[in-house]
């Protein structure tokens, strides 16, 4: 594969679309490497991801995809114990 462009990773990024928007993988840098070790040299990797989140899903940040993914269980494991 050649140098990793912006739109390489977008036509990753959209391949999965279903399966960020439930959930089932968080395009983290280190997700998105552990699939694709060629994008380990593109600089723009997490803003690239982030603007693709805000023009293609609900999310505004991987902060937010996060939080309502991974975070609520942590929360609620939290609550149980007060």
């Amino acid at each position: 594969m050649g140098k990793t462009t912006p739109e390489n990773l977008r036509d990753f990024l959209n391949l999965k679309k279903d399966v960020i928007i439930r959930g089932r993988f968080i395009p983290s840098k280190k997700n998105i490497l552990f699939e694709k070790p060629e994008f380990k040299d593109y600089e723009n990797l997490t803003s690239t991801v982030v603007r693709w989140l805000r023009e293609n899903t609900d999310f505004k940040s991987l902060t937010e995809i996060q939080e309502r993914f991974l975070g609520y269980r942590f929360a609620n494991r939290r609550n149980i114990n007060s």
